[in-house]
């Protein structure tokens, strides 16, 4: 990767939207033997910026949508990931099958052998914690709304009031199992989701 300089701009730069004075993240990527394009923005540049290829381009791209997984709508989030990165390691499949015979054995077909292995390898992985998320608990809100203890004075005999206490009684221990299974799977999701984020592109 580009050594990345963090340095105070002497102009302003519109295109980059970065004005004389504010420090900025200056780098450059080569367009060619003798040739190289320069790039600077306020904010510290991703991987994927610091890439001319384009499977490492969209790789690092897919590693930092993983790292920025979130809780909510997590097995969507992971399924689109899984689909994306099988497309990304069957497209080195396809550029291996098409590449001459006697080139497959070459280090360009190591690389894209390499690099389709560790896509299958990384979907396969994502895909296995999203098989394995914890189940969503009930949200019924009315089953599960939090009971009110009766009070003696409003009923009309004691066997009633007793009768009222054990429905209330059963009523509280639906509602505590409630929070309980829902302490649960918070705790299990967000161990599922630091899983998932530990699962990210480390090869060539």
């Amino acid at each position: 990767m580009p050594k990345v300089k963090h340095v105070k701009a002497r102009k302003d730069y519109p295109q980059h939207g970065v004005e004389k004075g504010q420090m900025c993240y200056v780098w450059s990527l080569k367009t060619g033997p003798r040739s190289s394009r320069s790039f600077r923005q306020l904010t510290r540049p991703k991987p994927s910026q610091l890439t001319n290829s384009e499977f490492l381009g969209r790789a690092y791209e897919l590693t930092e949508q993983v790292e920025d997984l979130t809780e909510e709508d997590l097995e969507d989030q992971l399924q689109e990931l899984v689909d994306e990165i099988e497309c990304l390691g069957e497209e080195q499949d396809e550029k291996w099958n098409n590449m001459p015979e006697g080139l497959q054995q070459g280090s360009t077909g190591e690389l894209l052998e390499g690099r389709r292995d560790m896509c299958q390898e990384w979907a396969y992985n994502l895909e296995a914690v999203k098989d394995n998320l914890p189940e969503h608990p009930d949200e019924s809100e009315d089953k599960y709304e939090e009971p009110t203890e009766p009070d003696e004075k409003d009923s009309e005999s004691e066997n009633a009031h007793e009768a009222a206490m054990e429905a209330y009684a059963e009523k509280l221990e639906a509602y505590e199992n409630h929070i309980d299974n829902w302490e649960v799977y918070k705790s299990d999701l967000l161990s599922s989701l630091e899983e998932a984020q530990g699962y990210v592109y480390e090869g060539e």
